[in-house]
Protein backbone atom coordinates (compact mmCIF):
# COMPACT_ATOMS: atom_id res chain seq x y z
CA UNK A 1 0.00 0.00 0.00
CA UNK A 2 1.23 3.47 -0.88
CA UNK A 3 1.52 5.65 2.22
CA UNK A 4 2.17 9.36 1.78
CA UNK A 5 2.78 11.53 4.82
CA UNK A 6 5.16 13.95 3.16
CA UNK A 7 2.49 16.61 3.78
CA UNK A 8 3.03 16.66 7.54
CA UNK A 9 6.80 16.58 6.98
CA UNK A 10 6.62 19.66 4.76
CA UNK A 11 4.46 21.60 7.23
CA UNK A 12 6.67 20.51 10.15
CA UNK A 13 9.76 21.57 8.19
CA UNK A 14 8.15 24.94 7.37
CA UNK A 15 7.20 25.40 11.04
CA UNK A 16 10.65 24.36 12.24
CA UNK A 17 12.40 26.73 9.83
CA UNK A 18 10.19 29.63 10.86
CA UNK A 19 10.59 28.72 14.53
CA UNK A 20 14.40 28.48 14.21
CA UNK A 21 14.49 31.75 12.26
CA UNK A 22 12.59 33.60 14.97
CA UNK A 23 14.71 32.00 17.70
CA UNK A 24 17.98 33.02 16.02
CA UNK A 25 16.77 36.63 15.88
CA UNK A 26 16.01 36.51 19.61
CA UNK A 27 19.29 34.69 20.39
CA UNK A 28 21.58 36.29 22.94
CA UNK A 29 24.82 34.53 23.81
CA UNK A 30 24.72 33.17 27.33
CA UNK A 31 20.96 33.75 27.71
CA UNK A 32 18.49 30.92 27.43
CA UNK A 33 14.75 31.01 26.94
CA UNK A 34 13.60 27.57 28.04
CA UNK A 35 10.00 28.13 26.94
CA UNK A 36 11.19 27.50 23.36
CA UNK A 37 12.31 23.92 24.03
CA UNK A 38 8.83 22.42 23.68
CA UNK A 39 8.39 23.81 20.18
CA UNK A 40 11.80 22.51 19.13
CA UNK A 41 10.98 19.10 20.61
CA UNK A 42 7.53 18.86 19.04
CA UNK A 43 8.64 19.75 15.53
CA UNK A 44 11.83 17.70 15.88
CA UNK A 45 9.88 14.63 16.99
CA UNK A 46 7.52 14.78 13.99
CA UNK A 47 10.41 15.19 11.55
CA UNK A 48 12.59 12.53 13.18
CA UNK A 49 9.86 9.86 13.37
CA UNK A 50 8.48 10.40 9.86
CA UNK A 51 11.97 10.74 8.41
CA UNK A 52 13.20 7.52 10.03
CA UNK A 53 10.16 5.64 8.78
CA UNK A 54 10.69 7.05 5.31
CA UNK A 55 14.37 6.10 5.05
CA UNK A 56 13.76 2.58 6.39
CA UNK A 57 10.53 1.67 4.56
CA UNK A 58 10.66 3.77 1.35
CA UNK A 59 6.91 4.50 1.11
CA UNK A 60 7.38 7.05 -1.69
CA UNK A 61 8.45 6.43 -5.28
CA UNK A 62 12.22 6.28 -5.84
CA UNK A 63 14.58 8.90 -4.56
CA UNK A 64 11.80 11.03 -3.03
CA UNK A 65 12.46 8.96 0.09
CA UNK A 66 16.01 10.33 0.12
CA UNK A 67 15.20 13.98 -0.60
CA UNK A 68 12.44 14.15 2.01
CA UNK A 69 13.40 11.43 4.51
CA UNK A 70 17.06 12.08 5.18
CA UNK A 71 16.85 15.85 5.70
CA UNK A 72 13.84 15.24 7.96
CA UNK A 73 15.92 12.94 10.17
CA UNK A 74 18.81 15.41 10.29
CA UNK A 75 16.64 18.48 10.95
CA UNK A 76 14.41 16.62 13.42
CA UNK A 77 17.35 15.36 15.49
CA UNK A 78 18.98 18.80 15.32
CA UNK A 79 15.83 20.51 16.62
CA UNK A 80 15.48 18.03 19.49
CA UNK A 81 19.09 18.55 20.55
CA UNK A 82 18.79 22.32 20.21
CA UNK A 83 15.91 22.03 22.70
CA UNK A 84 18.13 19.97 25.02
CA UNK A 85 20.97 22.51 24.69
CA UNK A 86 18.63 25.40 25.48
CA UNK A 87 17.23 23.50 28.48
CA UNK A 88 20.76 22.91 29.80
CA UNK A 89 22.03 26.41 28.88
CA UNK A 90 24.71 24.74 26.75
CA UNK A 91 26.85 26.35 24.08
CA UNK A 92 25.01 26.15 20.72
CA UNK A 93 28.18 26.23 18.60
CA UNK A 94 28.56 22.43 18.25
CA UNK A 95 24.96 22.16 17.05
CA UNK A 96 25.40 25.16 14.76
CA UNK A 97 28.34 23.33 13.15
CA UNK A 98 26.14 20.26 12.66
CA UNK A 99 23.50 22.57 11.22
CA UNK A 100 26.06 23.54 8.58
CA UNK A 101 26.55 19.92 7.60
CA UNK A 102 22.79 19.55 7.20
CA UNK A 103 22.77 22.75 5.17
CA UNK A 104 25.19 21.20 2.70
CA UNK A 105 22.83 18.21 2.37
CA UNK A 106 19.98 20.59 1.46
CA UNK A 107 22.12 22.47 -1.07
CA UNK A 108 23.02 19.19 -2.83
CA UNK A 109 19.36 18.12 -2.79
CA UNK A 110 18.29 21.48 -4.26
CA UNK A 111 20.55 20.84 -7.26
CA UNK A 112 19.26 17.26 -7.60
CA UNK A 113 15.67 18.56 -7.66
CA UNK A 114 16.48 20.79 -10.63
CA UNK A 115 18.60 18.24 -12.49
CA UNK A 116 15.99 15.47 -12.20
CA UNK A 117 12.93 17.78 -12.30
CA UNK A 118 11.56 16.33 -9.08
CA UNK A 119 8.32 17.30 -7.29
CA UNK A 120 5.23 18.94 -8.77
CA UNK A 121 6.98 22.34 -8.58
CA UNK A 122 10.75 21.88 -8.94
CA UNK A 123 11.49 25.62 -8.76
CA UNK A 124 9.63 26.05 -5.45
CA UNK A 125 11.23 22.89 -4.01
CA UNK A 126 14.64 24.11 -5.20
CA UNK A 127 13.99 27.46 -3.50
CA UNK A 128 12.99 25.78 -0.23
CA UNK A 129 16.03 23.52 -0.11
CA UNK A 130 18.62 26.08 -1.27
CA UNK A 131 17.48 28.82 1.14
CA UNK A 132 17.26 26.44 4.11
CA UNK A 133 20.66 25.03 3.16
CA UNK A 134 22.28 28.45 2.99
CA UNK A 135 20.66 29.52 6.27
CA UNK A 136 21.82 26.35 8.03
CA UNK A 137 25.31 26.71 6.55
CA UNK A 138 25.59 30.19 8.07
CA UNK A 139 24.40 29.16 11.56
CA UNK A 140 27.86 29.18 13.24
CA UNK A 141 28.49 32.73 11.99
CA UNK A 142 25.06 33.82 13.22
CA UNK A 143 25.98 33.03 16.81
CA UNK A 144 28.44 35.94 16.74
CA UNK A 145 26.81 38.49 14.44
CA UNK A 146 23.39 40.16 14.62
CA UNK A 147 23.53 41.15 10.93
CA UNK A 148 24.22 37.53 9.90
CA UNK A 149 21.31 36.44 12.11
CA UNK A 150 19.07 38.75 10.06
CA UNK A 151 20.32 37.15 6.83
CA UNK A 152 19.70 33.67 8.28
CA UNK A 153 16.24 34.75 9.42
CA UNK A 154 15.34 35.97 5.91
CA UNK A 155 16.66 32.76 4.31
CA UNK A 156 14.75 30.56 6.76
CA UNK A 157 11.52 32.53 6.31
CA UNK A 158 11.82 32.21 2.51
CA UNK A 159 12.43 28.48 2.91
CA UNK A 160 9.49 28.13 5.30
CA UNK A 161 7.24 29.84 2.76
CA UNK A 162 8.39 27.49 -0.01
CA UNK A 163 7.83 24.38 2.12
CA UNK A 164 4.47 25.69 3.39
CA UNK A 165 3.25 26.42 -0.16
CA UNK A 166 4.32 22.93 -1.23
CA UNK A 167 2.90 21.26 1.89
CA UNK A 168 -0.50 22.96 1.88
CA UNK A 169 -0.75 22.38 -1.88
CA UNK A 170 0.04 18.72 -1.27
CA UNK A 171 -2.77 18.50 1.31
CA UNK A 172 -5.17 19.72 -1.35
CA UNK A 173 -3.77 17.35 -4.00
CA UNK A 174 -3.61 14.34 -1.68
CA UNK A 175 -7.19 14.85 -0.51
CA UNK A 176 -8.24 14.61 -4.15
CA UNK A 177 -5.92 11.68 -4.96
CA UNK A 178 -7.01 9.61 -1.96
CA UNK A 179 -10.70 10.67 -1.84
CA UNK A 180 -11.92 7.23 -2.86
CA UNK A 181 -9.13 5.12 -1.40
CA UNK A 182 -10.21 2.03 0.51
CA UNK A 183 -7.84 0.06 2.72
CA UNK A 184 -7.45 -3.61 1.71
CA UNK A 185 -9.56 -4.68 4.71
CA UNK A 186 -12.56 -2.73 3.35
CA UNK A 187 -12.31 -3.75 -0.31
CA UNK A 188 -15.12 -6.06 -1.27
CA UNK A 189 -17.26 -5.15 1.76
CA UNK A 190 -19.63 -3.01 -0.28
Amino acid sequence: MFIDYVTIQLIAAASGLLFAGIYILKYRSGKSNSSWIYGFWMIGFILLVTGLDMIFTWPLPGSYNIIFGEPSVWFGALLIFIGVAIKNSSDLLPLALLSSAGGLINIVISVDILIYSMTQSPIIAFGGFITSGLGALMAPLGLKSKSIRWIIFILLVLSAIAFAVTGYGAYYQHASDFAHYLPPTMKGTK
